[in-house]
């Protein structure tokens, strides 16, 4: 026994050495931006020839690895600085990292590549991904003072339903749709399912110079996202839990039952002709006022009854990425839930239940998310990359109208319409007036289920054995979605107090008693969508001494099929789209620039003859900051002029396909009284809609002129000025005249350590404005904290602010 108690204290003992010494080899420490925000995901790497160890910051911005003595860590963030440093076992580290703004702002995603920013002429917006890192479900929630220029409207906050319409610089066209062109990873894909957490990069095409490569798909400004992708390193996870709640903005005041019923007196008093039978009586009104029978005489507060003061939402991302030297991946999923705004308060109603049960369903968004992007190098000059994502969402809504109906049932009953249920169990209502908790919780309701999978493969070719700079690209994608609804209803009975007899017994009408049913009827529909993609491109960029010279040829195909049961002839056949497109970029010393672009569609709208179009743009651009005059000037640091002029086309004409073709109205008028027996009756054929060929595309010729001023090296200006004229789908109509202007003011990182001691008399002001921006971004930052800021964060925010207010 003393033998194993020996042997038991040697073990332990053997155990605490290793700890001692596991910890002094550890090396622990935080990483922050230079205003002190913890940085997560930074790569801590283990230099001297072991670069494949490493770990990366948690959530915290903290960070623990294990080192051996008189090692060198190196510290990297995309965005900032890399720092090597030297460390020694058991150190505590508090690490600044700067952030890198040559790397930030080197490079501009578009049109079908990338630019010097300081190159670029166009009329574009770049905005950072952590910008778009907000608890919200859809992401064009989150565009609105992040992008100058932009105007959003969200005309509703149910879930699921509460996707932002946007427009870039107005509305663009009078006829068609008039949302941009969303492009992710070079496809047209939708905006509202892509995880803010998935983007790489995120630009906004508004010009015509900028978005003429896209010809017709244009017209109303591109938004290009590209998503993730892995790289050359160990594998890197990234989990993300967010948990949000949302509140009504305002809620209605309506009187009460007994304040009600005087004013209905008032207003039966002061119209001619209305009998006074109609008026209330007092002692009625007393019994509103006191709830003596609230059977009879209710006084009920629907939105009290029925609605939630907070509704929560939940949020749960998981990523990897990594690889080696020819493969590359990234992978995420992502989950999220958005309760709705409805649930039963009984209150004073103790007979009421507390539970929507079984035959009601409370409004309710579910999403889940996969994407998974993978390059692969089957060569030195070869690269193939396949992205797949899908997305499988389940919107759950009463049956009867909707989330939007029963608020619509809430706002209109009045507070002494109808109790709420009665005592004994038996439903309350009226004829011609909805009760609002019958509708949510009797009538049933619907699941609206969609499957969307999204796959495209990409071949890029090097091809400078032909020559230097020149590349081909090959692209294939399909989509395919589903949407099907699944609908559980059933009809319901209800009963309207009147009074009480001699016993004190309830008296009450019923309604419907024929059409009550106890079970829920089912019912299902569904639509499919198809749409197949393909593209080739060759791009040429090539720098000769101080001349830099770029081209593009570009050809795309499109076919998009529509299926629904009992659709039309019309509605069967496939949409399809084609187009070319070219550009080329001049550029001298970085100082004159030139870019012209041309875009060649076609559209089935139109007879032949009318069918194509060819857009044209050119824009010219003047870097003055680099002229030898101003070159090291301290004050002034960077001057840009730029101007940009061009056409763009719309071929989309509201309800209907084909105009340039007649129909024939197979149900037209026809006569009685036809057979033997004078009995029968026969339909005529007539003319339908009568046929257009000379209706071709709709033209805007767009202007630009833009102006940019940077100071110190600190802050830019920018001022914009643009101009439409827009014939729509005639040659023989004046031309429409529309200006924007555009002030956008950009604060870039000033690095100081001196804390603001002027701000007392702004407080109220910037109160205001940071408490707007921040309402929009779901997040809550007390007064005092803001007055305790960095003179670069206030900045950050004002930036962002300004960036929210275009005048239009």
């Amino acid at each position: 026994m003393k033998f194993l108690k020996s042997k038991m204290l040697l073990l332990i003992a053997f155990l605490l050495i290793g700890m001692v010494v596991s910890a002094q080899n550890l090396v622990t420490g935080v990483v922050t931006d230079t205003g002190g925000t913890p940085l997560p995901g930074v790569n801590i790497m283990l230099l001297n020839g072991q670069s494949n160890y490493g770990v990366v910051t948690n959530l915290d911005g903290q960070f623990k690895i294990d080192v051996p003595n008189n090692s060198t860590i190196e510290v990297s963030y995309v965005g900032f600085i890399t720092q090597t440093i030297k460390v020694k076992g058991g150190q505590r580290l508090k690490i600044l990292l700067q952030e890198d703004a040559q790397s930030l702002d080197e490079v501009v995603v578009v049109g079908y590549g990338t630019q010097k920013k300081e190159t670029v002429v166009g009329s574009i917006s770049s905005v950072k991904p952590v910008q778009l890192q907000v608890p919200v479900r859809s992401l064009s929630q989150s565009l609105v003072g992040n992008v100058a220029g932009l105007v959003a409207l969200q005309s509703s906050g149910e879930p699921g339903k509460d996707d932002a319409q946007f427009w870039i610089r107005g509305i663009a066209t009078f006829t068609g749709d008039p949302n941009p062109l969303v492009l992710v990873d070079g496809i047209e894909r939708p905006l509202e399912n892509v995880d803010p957490l998935e983007i790489e990069s995120f630009s906004v095409l508004k010009d015509a110079s900028a978005t003429a490569v896209y010809g017709v798909r244009g017209a109303n400004g591109v938004i290009l996202i590209n998503t993730r992708r892995g790289y050359d390193g160990p594998a890197k996870i990234d989990v993300r839990y967010e948990h949000g709640f949302s509140a009504p903005s305002k809620r209605l005041s309506f009187v009460d039952a007994a304040t009600r019923s005087m004013l209905f007196n008032e207003a039966v008093d002061a119209t001619a002709g209305i009998s006074s039978s109609f008026k209330y009586s007092d002692a009625e009104i007393k019994a509103m006022r006191d709830q003596t029978d609230p059977e009879v005489y209710p006084n009920v507060d629907w939105q009290e009854v029925l609605m939630k003061d907070l509704t929560m939402s939940e949020k749960l991302s998981v990523n990897i990425s990594g690889g080696g030297k020819y493969a590359r991946y990234f992978t995420a999923v992502s989950f999220y839930n958005q309760e709705g705004q409805y649930h039963i308060n009984p209150g004073s109603y103790s007979w009421v239940p507390s539970s929507i049960g079984s035959f009601g369903e409370n409004v309710n968004y579910k999403r889940y998310n996969f994407r998974s992007n993978v390059d692969m190098d089957i060569s030195p000059k070869t690269t193939v990359s396949f992205g797949i994502q899908g997305n499988v969402s389940e919107n759950t809504e009463p049956a009867e109208g909707g989330s939007a109906s029963i608020y619509r049932d809430i706002i209109n009953a009045a507070p002494n319409a109808f109790p709420v249920i009665l005592k004994d169990g038996r439903l309350a209502g009226r004829d011609g007036l909805n009760n609002p908790y019958n509708m949510l919780t009797q009538r049933g309701y619907v699941k609206n289920i969609s499957n969307a999978l999204r796959a495209n493969l990409t071949v890029d070719q090097n091809l400078d054995f032909i020559t230097e700079g020149l590349t081909a690209k090959l692209t294939y994608a399909y989509d395919y979605s589903t949407d099907a609804a699944d609908t559980r209803s059933r009809s319901i009975n209800f009963f309207e107090p009147t009074g009480r007899d001699e016993n004190g017994d309830l008296l009450a009408t019923e309604w419907y008693a024929s059409s009550y049913q106890d079970y829920l009827n089912y019912s299902h529909s569904s639509s499919s969508t198809r749409s197949q993609y393909a593209e080739a491109t060759i791009n040429y960029s090539r720098t000769f001494g101080k001349h830099d010279v770029g081209g593009l040829v570009m050809g795309f195909v499109k076919d998009n099929r529509y299926m629904i049961q009992g659709m039309d002839y019309i509605t069967s056949l496939p949409k399809r789209s084609l187009g070319l497109a070219g550009r080329v970029t001049y550029g001298y010393d970085n100082r004159y620039l030139l870019e012209a672009n041309v875009g060649f569609n076609g559209s089935e709208n139109f007879a032949k003859g009318n069918r194509m179009g060819i857009f044209p743009a050119i824009a010219l651009g003047w870097v003055a900051s680099e002229e030898s005059w101003l070159a090291g000037n301290e004050v002034l640091t960077w001057a840009k002029l730029r101007a940009s002029i061009g056409q763009v086309g719309n071929d989309q004409i509201p309800s209907t396909r084909f105009i340039y073709l007649a129909t024939i109205n197979e149900s037209a008028g026809g006569y009685n009284n036809l057979g033997l027996n004078y009995d029968q009756y026969q339909s005529g054929i007539g003319e339908g809609r009568m046929a257009n060929s000379d209706v071709t595309w709709e033209v805007a010729t767009k202007y630009n002129l833009g102006v940019e001023l940077g100071f110190f090296n600190n802050f830019r200006l920018m001022q914009m000025c643009s101009m439409k004229n827009v014939k729509i789908f005639s040659c023989h109509l004046k031309p429409l005249k529309l200006r924007v202007f555009q002030t956008v003011l950009i604060f870039m990182p000033i690095w100081v350590k001196w804390k603001i001691k002027v701000l007392k008399f702004l407080e109220n002001i910037l109160n205001k404005l940071i408490k707007i921006y921040l309402f929009q971004q779901e997040v809550t930052l007390p007064l005092p904290e803001i007055l305790s800021l960095k003179t670069v964060n206030i900045m950050r925010i004002l930036g962002k602010i300004t960036r929210g207010f275009v005048m239009v």
